[in-house]
């Protein structure tokens, strides 16, 4: 349950901070931001125990990867989200979008996390159909924004 206070934590705050209309509200939106401290540590030790003793260093050395590969990616990923936000090419013009992406990211690994435990087949299969389900969305997504570049860019006559 310290996993999923942590996580629903960053949820609120996350979200709070896209709805923040000034600097002092989005300041107080890392309040419930806070708790999400608490859903890595409890992570790690809910991993720790489902391996061996000899498993530990490959363990831990397999989840800093993954931070860090996460800590790369998700600035270049949410920095494109709020690039496609706001501007003159958006694709909707929403400036919060990045924070309410990464909400819904953190709302769903406490989904997740809860489900893993009560019926772990089913949530595993269920977020595989999920993930094979949007990948065809991003991809026609992503041909609409590179049609209207297209089109906008007109060129230069000497």
């Amino acid at each position: 349950t310290t996993m999923v206070v942590g996580l629903v934590g960053g949820t609120v705050g996350i979200a709070a901070m896209g709805w923040a209309p000034d600097g002092l509200w989005f300041i107080a939106a890392m309040l419930p931001n806070a708790l999400w401290g608490l859903a890595m540590p409890t992570l790690q030790s809910l991993m720790t125990r489902h391996v061996g003793e000899d498993e530990q260093g490959q363990l831990q050395g397999a989840s800093m990867s993954v931070a860090s590969i996460a800590g790369v990616m998700s600035p270049l990923f949410f920095g494109w989200v709020y690039s496609m936000s706001v501007g003159e090419f958006a694709l909707i013009q929403m400036p919060g979008l990045a924070f309410y992406l990464a909400a819904v990211s953190l709302l769903l690994a406490a989904l997740i996390g809860t489900a893993l435990f009560s019926d772990p087949w089913i949530t595993l299969t269920a977020v595989s159909a999920a993930y094979l389900a949007a990948i065809p969305l991003s991809i026609r997504s992503y041909a609409k924004v590179k049609r209207a570049r297209k089109l906008s860019v007109q060129p230069v006559q000497p």
